[in-house]
């Protein structure tokens, strides 16, 4: 039994609204027909992005932001060239970001080639605008491209996809080692003009203490398959 919230007359279970003063009857237990569905009734798939205008807008960001820093440079510089520092960061961000958006597919090595070479341009117009290109010469180059050539053995290495956790752990850690102990040789000859190894021996001893333990693993199935049980990996 039901009453009209406006007269109070008794209404019968099936009418719409009251026979007195044409009140709407709501039964907030009966379902609203008209009213929207909270939830769509049809799955619809988002469009993707497309690469193409993702593309366009970093690089009018990056091109913005390089044009308004030579800007301020010419007007408030000084004679210092810092906006170069800001156009290299930029060049190296768009082959990074913008030009795999572009590239349907580049190779792995071809990908790390022109990564590499961004990194060393920028370090280049740092040198330039520094008036130290000598250091890039003797110091930086040298770094940069013993980083690649560790990189292309250790991607070399772990090329096939087969490799472990433990066994990608392992090169991970002897990579880190090596390229320490380069830095800091090419680092002594620049600045001391002969090598005084510190530094990199502590880096060394630490990797090679957590990788003995792993090839100690590696060695032994029955251990390593414990290992791989108890982490799962």
């Amino acid at each position: 039994m039901s009453y009209c919230v406006n007269c109070g007359v008794e209404l019968g279970a099936s009418l719409k609204e009251c026979p007195l003063c044409n009140t709407e009857v709501i039964n907030p237990k009966s379902p609203d027909i008209d009213a929207s569905p909270y939830f769509p009734t049809r799955n619809e798939e988002i469009k993707p992005v497309s690469k193409l205008e993702l593309a366009m807008i970093i690089t009018a960001m990056l091109v913005s932001i390089s044009l308004l820093s030579g800007l301020i440079n010419i007007f408030i510089g000084r004679g210092v060239f810092w906006s170069l520092y800001v156009l290299g960061a930029s060049a190296m961000l768009w082959v990074w970001f913008v030009l795999p958006l572009l590239v349907k597919v580049i190779p792995p090595w071809t990908k790390l080639a022109v990564n590499v070479s961004a990194v060393a341009l920028y370090v280049l117009i740092i040198a330039f605008a520094t008036n130290g290109i000598d250091w890039f010469l003797s110091l930086a180059l040298p770094i940069l491209l013993s980083a690649v050539v560790i990189i292309l053995i250790a991607s070399f290495i772990v090329r096939d996809g087969r490799c472990s956790i433990l066994q990608r752990l392992l090169v991970i850690l002897t990579s880190i080692a090596v390229f320490a102990v380069i830095a800091e040789y090419f680092a002594d000859l620049y600045f001391i003009e002969m090598w005084a190894p510190a530094w990199s021996v502590l880096i060394f001893a630490i990797c090679m203490g957590m990788a003995i333990p792993i090839i100690i693993v590696l060695s032994r199935p029955s251990l390593r398959e414990e290992v791989r049980k108890r982490f799962h990996i």
